[in-house]
């Protein structure tokens, strides 16, 4: 569970500074919708990490 809550979120984290990177790059304003599931992914993927380190302290 914690190798692919980090996985997300290094991919997340990722395709969001290419996305902002290229964007900026062509003088285009970044895409809304991208911006909004962004940071609900990047939750998510920290819930898992979180609980994959709680999961294994505890057993």
């Amino acid at each position: 569970m914690k190798l692919l809550g980090a996985t997300i979120l290094l991919g997340s984290i990722s395709f969001l500074n290419f996305h902002l990177t290229s964007t900026r790059k062509v003088g285009a304003s970044h895409n809304l919708s991208v911006m909004k599931i962004i940071p609900i992914i990047l939750r998510g993927a920290l819930v898992l990490v979180l609980l994959g380190i709680a999961i294994t302290t505890t057993s």
